[in-house]
């Protein structure tokens, strides 16, 4: 081989040995990035996740807490109610749920559940009493209240025949209400009681209402007057100014003078 074939062949040599050393390195950087890249990319990954775990906690915080907020704001709604109309309220047609007509133990043991035991009990005597000129023949009080020697509310029974019973039935027919302080706080349905005014009555009554003077009663007053039925509610009054007041409830068509 001559000197020039061989320095061409070295020429070659040269050539080929730096390519190979080229090519290895490319091959070793290359792997590295590849695995750099792949790292990165899992760090990124496991980074995420506790960023989503913190945002479900933070939702559901807030939902106890507007929870909490709306069962404390229900919880203190509250309303009272108070009413003044009496619980053995007198009427026309009898005393609360006691209508004129019953026998006289039901009715005195149903104002006996309200007032106590009554103060007195006349038993059957002539209609000729202390309660007026009452049906023939015979009459029977029950009372109770009311000053010494007097009643302060009064039931009223029969055997005479009246729009309640026929004649021989002993039965409720009326009642007398004379003071306002014992038994306290009767009255009727509407709230009218011992001491109201005319002017109550006129509010509570309007057009029903009738006031007249009596010879023997004095002022006069009726809500109700249907002596047919014997539906009656009145009593009497100091006066026919508007401020005189209430004196007596009575109820049913009782006795006379």
């Amino acid at each position: 081989m001559t000197d020039r074939q061989f320095q061409i062949l070295a020429i070659l040599l040269a050539v080929i040995g730096v390519a190979l050393i080229v090519l290895i390195l490319l091959l070793l950087f290359g792997e590295g990035s590849e695995e750099a890249a792949t790292t990165s990319t899992m760090a990124s990954t496991t980074t995420a996740e506790p960023t989503t775990t913190s945002e479900a906690t933070t939702t559901s915080s807030s939902t106890t807490s507007s929870t909490t907020s709306s069962t404390t704001t229900t919880s203190t709604s509250t309303t009272t109610t108070t009413t003044t109309i009496p619980p053995l309220a007198l009427g026309a047609d009898g005393i609360g749920g006691v209508k004129f007509g019953v026998p006289p133990d039901e009715a005195i043991e149903y104002a006996t559940a309200f007032l106590g035991p009554p103060k007195d009990d006349s038993g059957w005597v002539d209609a000729f009493s202390k309660y007026g000129t009452c049906p023939a023949p015979e009459v029977r009080g029950v009372e109770w209240g009311g000053a010494e020697g007097w009643y302060g509310f009064a039931l009223l029974f029969t055997k005479a025949e009246t729009a309640h019973q026929p004649e021989g039935g002993e039965h409720f027919f009326s009642y007398y209400y004379l003071d306002g302080t014992d038994p306290e706080g009767l009255g009727t349905a509407e709230a009218i009681f011992i001491g109201s005014s005319l002017a109550d009555l006129q509010s509570t009554y309007g057009a029903d209402l009738e006031i007249f003077d009596d010879e023997i009663f004095g002022t006069t007053w009726f809500a109700e007057r249907d002596f047919t039925a014997h539906r009656v509610l009145g009593g009497s009054m100091t006066g026919e100014e508007r401020d005189d007041f209430v004196e007596t409830i009575n109820g049913g068509v009782g006795c006379g003078e």
